[in-house]
């Protein structure tokens, strides 16, 4: 029988509980799993390996519980678009020819990304579908070299385009209508795509079930995907509308998380932004106190994130039992500088830069804020080289999309005007209407 991995982390200030100040402890990792937490004792066993983490502060990794790995390349290309429009520039063309090596560099740039910014689990919806197999394989074995914890949803549908924006097809020309009815693919050999790969699972790889959002899926495929998530018992992700969901989804109950989308819509894998922003929004609005506090936030990150991809009660916490995914924050970085309030500092004025080292299943895959899985160096001349022939696909790409594009913003600024029963943005005086108790 092999012997356990164990790694002691010695003499951080370890975040336990999001109410209590964290308090100085030394935590046993025992083959990915937190055997022991207890304050600073005689050493570590003489069969592990010892990580000084003095003058750190241990917190959980972080949950990315909304990602997409597919435009890790477009970082900074787009801005100040409607939705709409940015999906049709953003998203490349099925035509486009992916290589294996691309869908492996940029599931690495984007994993790293994620790493060195604290991140120890994403959900990545991945956008592909039959045909692609070979890539999605890539993205498998990047994520498995690169040693982050990955709940991987293949993101599928079968509408065309031109059916999943109301409105479109009264104001495209007829002789344009056919650029945006291409794509539809087969309920039954996307269901058989989407099952293949889930025999990987295992390790910190597991699957979710991804469709991309309910009108661009027919009823048979939304069935069907449903169908797929019972069988096997996994989370069902996808987008759809926002309202006032921030205020009154927390007030019933609902585990809400956060997620940093498309590096091509927020530029930045950084969870620090995500859960400073969700606190100021909701501070920002209406007069009454902020139903929304750093703790709130911090356990989006964490906790909730967990729950929403069906791991609660393996990540999200750092306790005895729990997978041994932690992140390391430098306490002599001047956000930390008096540490009056670890959680309130964490979330108010962290941003990544004091993000030290990153253990994922009791493996350290970021060590003094480099990253030990992937020679960086090579990745980075490796990435360099698709600029250039991305670049100009993506130029192709949006000059194709050129004549169509000025009718979906059309659509889109007539959807604004349209009133509605509701303010996306919560006011922290928010309430659910009283039901009397029912």
């Amino acid at each position: 029988m092999a012997a356990a991995r164990k790694l002691f982390v010695a003499g951080a200030k370890v975040l336990t509980d999001l109410a209590a100040a964290p308090a100085v402890k030394d935590i046993l990792i025992e083959d990915g799993i937190i055997a022991a937490i207890g304050s600073e004792q005689e050493g570590p066993p003489p069969d592990a390996k010892r990580l000084d983490a003095r003058g750190k502060l241990a917190i959980p990794g972080l949950v990315n519980a909304h990602y997409h790995s597919h435009d890790v390349l477009a970082r900074g290309m787009f801005e100040d678009l409607a939705l709409e429009g940015w999906i049709a520039l953003a998203i490349p063309p099925p035509a486009r020819v992916l290589t294996r090596r691309e869908a492996r560099l940029r599931t690495l740039l984007g994993a790293i990304d994620c790493l060195r910014n604290g991140i120890t689990t994403v959900q990545d919806m991945l956008g592909c579908g039959p045909g692609s197999e070979e890539q999605v394989e890539a993205v498998i074995d990047a994520y498995n070299e690169v040693g982050i914890r990955c709940v991987l949803g293949l993101q599928v549908g079968n509408r065309a385009a031109i059916d999943g924006l109301p409105g479109i097809r009264e104001r495209l020309p007829a002789a344009l209508a056919p650029m945006l009815s291409a794509g539809v693919s087969d309920a039954r050999r996307i269901l058989d795509f989407v099952a293949e790969p889930l025999r990987r699972s295992g390790g910190r790889l597991t699957f979710a079930i991804a469709p991309g959002s309910p009108q661009r899926c027919t009823f048979d495929l939304l069935c069907g995907l449903a169908g797929l998530s019972a069988r096997h018992r996994l989370p069902m992700v996808t987008h759809v509308s926002e309202s006032k969901s921030q205020v009154m989804l927390k007030q019933a109950g609902v585990r809400l998380a956060l997620g940093a989308d498309n590096t091509s819509a927020g530029d930045a894998q950084n969870l620090f932004e995500a859960m400073k922003l969700v606190c100021n929004m909701s501070a920002g609005k209406g007069p009454a106190r902020s139903t929304l506090l750093a703790a709130d936030a911090l356990a989006m990150a964490t906790t909730a994130g967990a729950q929403a991809i069906r791991l609660a009660g393996r990540i999200g916490r750092i306790a005895v039992g729990m997978a041994a995914d932690l992140t390391l924050l430098d306490l002599s970085d001047p956000s930390y500088l008096p540490l009056n309030d670890a959680v309130r500092q964490i979330v108010y004025c962290e941003s990544g830069r004091g993000v030290h080292t990153v253990i994922v299943d009791g493996e350290i895959v970021v060590e003094d804020r480099r990253v030990r899985t992937v020679d960086y160096d090579a990745l980075l001349a490796e990435v360099a080289a698709l600029h250039d022939p991305f670049a100009r696909d993506a130029g192709a790409h949006a000059a194709f999309v050129a004549p169509v594009l000025p009718y979906i913003l059309d659509t889109v600024r007539a959807h604004a005007g349209l009133p509605l029963p509701f303010d996306r943005w919560p006011s922290a005086d928010d309430r659910l209407p009283d039901d009397g108790g029912a």
